[in-house]
């Protein structure tokens, strides 16, 4: 198998992955859809309670199709120019290198859907209680998702320049 193909799979996988980690939030919708009295939740935060379910499933969902439909795209960039030419040599850095962008991405878009799940009710509602503390820890995930993505080639640069110095030793 191509180091192409085994990229786009892995993207597929973690599009499938995604999707699944939304089936809980989708049961946990269709109980807020019922009538208050099954879900124990209080009517003035029924609706923010349904919406933020709501754009969880949606961004979730959302961004799994995007890594299904997207797959052979997303794996052609984590793997780079250089490994997509046949006649190279397959390097386990290129692997590394793609590995790690794969777990940024899945930390990006759990991330996103959190920070947004958690904002959008408030916005939505406009209840002008915003609170940031419970966005803060879906917020730190997105921005290392992005720190993880884009750095992970610099990421193995380092990971290996500190495994040769401790093999020296």
């Amino acid at each position: 198998m191509s180091p192409s193909k085994i990229a786009s799979l892995a993207v597929g996988l973690l599009g499938l992955f995604v999707i699944v980690k939304a089936l809980p939030f989708i049961q946990s919708l269709s109980w807020a859809l019922l009538p208050k009295s099954f879900t124990g939740v209080s009517a003035p935060h029924e609706t923010s309670y349904k919406i933020y379910l709501l754009s969880i499933v949606l961004i979730t969902v959302g961004f799994g199709i995007v890594l299904i439909i997207f797959r052979q795209s997303f794996g052609n960039y984590f793997l780079g120019k250089e490994m997509l030419e046949p006649e190279k040599p397959v390097s386990a850095y290129y692997y590394h290198s793609a590995a790690i962008s794969i777990v940024g991405v899945y930390f990006i878009v759990h991330g996103a859907a959190g920070f947004l799940g958690k904002l959008l009710p408030d916005l939505l509602i406009g209840s002008g209680d915003i609170n940031i503390g419970f966005a803060l820890s879906p917020g730190i995930e997105f921005i290392l998702g992005i720190c993880l993505f884009f750095g992970s080639r610099t990421l193995v640069i380092f990971w290996n320049r500190i495994k040769s110095e401790w093999n020296r030793k």
